[in-house]
C-alpha cells in the first residue's frame, strides 16, 4: 500500500495547526478543515478515512462542536482512527477521557503543545498501520497460518494459527476452544481443523499435543493454562509457513497497529480487524488489547486467532471479548514457556 492510500482528516480551526497538518503529512491524502460543517460534510461525503485529527475545542471554549463531530463519525459507521486534540489539560465533568471512550470509543487523546505536536509520533503510527495493512492484504502468509477449528453449523469453535519454536511447528489455540468441542477431548484426541488457503482440501484431522485445563471455573483460569497445541498434518508442511516470535520483545505494553484473523461467529470465510492497539499487562497474565471503533468486536469463534504485528510477529492469541471494544489475549511468551516443558 502507498503512501498516498492513506487518507487522514484533519479538523482544526487554528491556521497555524492546519498549515502544520498540511506540511507534515503531505505525502499522504490529506484533507484539512476548519470547522464543524465542513468536517461533517467530508464525513458525509467520504467514509473511508484511515485517521482522523479533531480538536475538539472547534469553538472557543465550548467543547460541543467537537463533540458532535465525534457524534457523526460514530452515526456514519466510520472505522478511522481518531486522535482528540485539546489544548486545554482540564475536563468538564460531561467530558473525560473516560466519557470519550465509553461514548465513542475514543482512546487517543493528545494536549496541544505549544511548540508544537510530536509529529514524528504520528508518523510512526500511519507508518505502522500501513505497513501492517499492506501485509495482510498483499501478502498470503499472514493468512495461511490461520486454521478454522471444528465447524459446527456456521460457525467455527474457535480458530489456530501455525508457529515455530526453534525447529518445531505447531498450531496454537485456546484450550477452552477444545472444551467448547466436548469434554471428552484429551491429549492424543482427533481435532478437524480447516485452512483458510484454498491450495488446501477443506478439512484435515490434527491430533491434541497438549491440553490441560484446570478443574476450575473458566473466569478463573490463569493465561498459560488456556493454552492448547496441536500438530500439524504432514500434508500442509509444505504448503503453510508459520508465524514467528520475536524472542526478544520482553513487554507487549502500548504496541499499536496491531491485527488479527480470526473466524468470528457465523462466519466461515474469515475476517481481519486492524489497527488494534495493546493496551496493558492485566491480572493472570493476559494483556489487555483495544479494538477500533466501529469494526467488529471479538466474537467466540475468534478464540485462538493470530495478533499480530508487522515488525514484531505473533504477540499472541485473542482469549475473549471485555465488552464491545476490548478484549484479551495469551501473550506469546506463555506460548513459548508450554512448548519448552513439552
Amino acid at each position: 500500500m502507498e503512501k498516498k492510500d492513506i487518507k487522514i482528516l484533519a479538523i482544526d480551526d487554528e491556521e497555524s495547526f492546519r498549515e502544520a497538518y498540511s506540511e507534515m503529512f503531505e505525502d499522504y491524502d490529506i484533507r484539512v478543515v476548519k470547522n464543524k460543517q465542513e468536517a461533517i460534510n467530508q464525513i458525509t461525503v467520504s467514509k473511508d478515512f484511515n485517521f482522523i485529527f479533531l480538536n475538539i475545542n472547534l469553538h472557543p471554549k465550548i467543547y460541543y462542536d467537537g463533540v458532535q463531530v465525534l457524534q457523526t463519525i460514530k452515526d456514519k459507521g466510520l472505522s478511522a482512527r481518531v486522535f482528540v486534540i485539546t489544548g486545554s489539560d482540564t475536563f468538564g465533568s460531561s467530558l473525560t477521557p473516560g466519557h470519550l471512550f465509553q461514548k465513542f470509543g475514543v482512546n487517543d487523546l493528545f494536549l496541544k503543545n505549544p511548540k508544537g505536536f510530536d509529529y514524528i509520533k504520528f508518523i510512526d503510527i500511519i507508518e505502522n498501520y500501513r505497513k501492517s495493512l499492506g501485509v495482510i492484504t498483499q501478502d498470503s502468509t499472514y493468512r495461511k497460518a490461520v486454521f478454522g477449528i471444528n465447524l459446527s453449523g456456521n460457525s467455527f469453535t474457535g480458530t489456530g494459527c501455525l508457529c515455530q519454536y526453534n525447529d518445531s511447528m505447531y498450531i496454537v489455540t485456546c484450550a477452552h476452544v477444545l472444551s467448547d468441542i466436548n469434554d471428552s477431548i484429551y491429549e492424543g484426541s482427533e481435532v478437524d481443523i480447516f485452512p483458510f488457503i484454498q491450495e488446501c482440501e477443506n478439512v484435515y484431522k490434527s491430533n491434541v499435543i497438549y491440553y490441560k485445563p484446570p478443574a476450575t471455573q473458566r473466569n478463573r483460569w490463569k493465561a498459560k493454562q488456556d493454552i492448547a497445541l496441536l500438530s500439524l498434518p504432514h500434508e500442509l508442511k509444505k504448503l503453510l509457513q508459520p508465524l514467528s516470535f520475536n524472542s526478544e520483545l520482553q513487554n507487549l505494553e502500548k504496541i499499536q497497529n496491531c491485527c488479527f484473523f480470526g473466524f468470528g461467529t457465523n462466519n466461515d470465510i474469515g475476517r481481519e480487524i486492524l489497527n488494534i492497539d495493546i493496551d496493558s499487562l492485566y491480572r493472570k497474565g493476559f494483556y489487555k488489547i483495544n479494538l477500533p471503533t466501529n469494526q467488529d468486536s471479538i466474537q467466540d469463534g475468534d478464540s485462538g486467532s493470530p495478533l499480530f504485528h508487522i515488525n514484531n510477529g505473533l504477540l499472541g492469541i485473542i482469549q475473549a471479548r471485555h465488552g464491545q471494544k476490548a478484549g484479551y489475549i495469551i501473550p506469546f511468551h506463555d506460548i513459548i514457556k508450554i512448548i519448552e516443558e513439552l
